[in-house]
């Protein structure tokens, strides 16, 4: 390195150190040095700071990829379906007395009825105006064995609704109390786990389900629920209500 090369590389580093420090008595964040540092690049005796950027960003791709959530909740639309609920489930007004929420939801139990072999499940559900940082719909489905928890918004197949979701039951995200929205999920295999799996004590599949707006911004209710499903190839399979067949 030649002597005015290095004076000027000696004058860089200088300014560069000055300007960190006066940022962070500034009242700069404390990261700052290691944020520019990370990015510094020296090129033929000069250093420039690379940001970084993110690959093209295009309408086609934007569309292709919100065209997969979509696409996923337009086939379901054709598949065989069981409704929930026959009209709207309000979340009650006594929602934060846990006993007598716990009451309200077991009388609004829905039983369902599996037969045959379901190759794919997916759970629709609607709700009135949902804030998805504070609220949340919380789903359930009990027999000997029971799993429910607060379904997590990000991984609905339905992009940019606010109160409408669509989740896999392959791997139903839920989220145990107390809820956040960024709370790490379990996921449920709900279709092996209930739906295609026979109960040794019964003679049918048979399950409670429900699903309630989990809230204290009243009023609000779970506007549709729905479990949409295909059958397996060479399988006649259903999901049913007892009370509605």
């Amino acid at each position: 390195m030649s002597l005015i090369n290095k004076i000027q590389w000696d004058v860089i580093l200088t300014g560069l150190i000055l300007f960190f420090v006066i940022s962070i008595i500034g009242g700069g964040s404390l990261f700052l040095p290691k944020i520019y540092y990370k990015f510094l690049k020296k090129t033929d005796g000069n250093i420039t700071v690379q940001l970084p950027e993110p690959e093209n960003i295009s309408k086609e791709s934007i569309q292709a990829v919100k065209g997969t959530e979509d696409s996923v909740l337009k086939e379901t639309e054709d598949f065989k379906k069981i409704s929930i609920y026959s009209k709207p489930l309000e979340t009650p007004v006594f929602v934060s007395n846990s006993e007598k929420l716990t009451k309200y939801l077991e009388q609004n139990a829905v039983e369902i009825v599996a037969e045959g072999t379901i190759e794919k499940a997916y759970l629709y559900a609607v709700s009135g105006s949902l804030d998805i940082n504070k609220e949340s719909i919380f789903f359930w489905i009990v027999d000997g064995e029971s799993d429910g928890g607060h379904l997590v918004p990000s991984e609905s197949y339905t992009s940019g609704k606010g109160n409408e979701f669509l989740y896999d039951l392959r791997k139903l995200p839920l989220v145990e109390r107390p809820y956040f929205p960024n709370k790490p999920a379990g996921h449920v295999d709900i279709v092996s786990k209930y739906l295609n799996k026979d109960i040794s004590y019964k003679t049918k599949r048979q399950y409670f389900v429900g699903a309630f707006v989990s809230t204290t911004t009243l009023p609000n209710q779970i506007s549709k629920l729905e479990i949409r499903y295909r059958c397996e190839l060479g399988s006649n399979c259903r999901v049913y209500s007892p009370l509605s067949n």
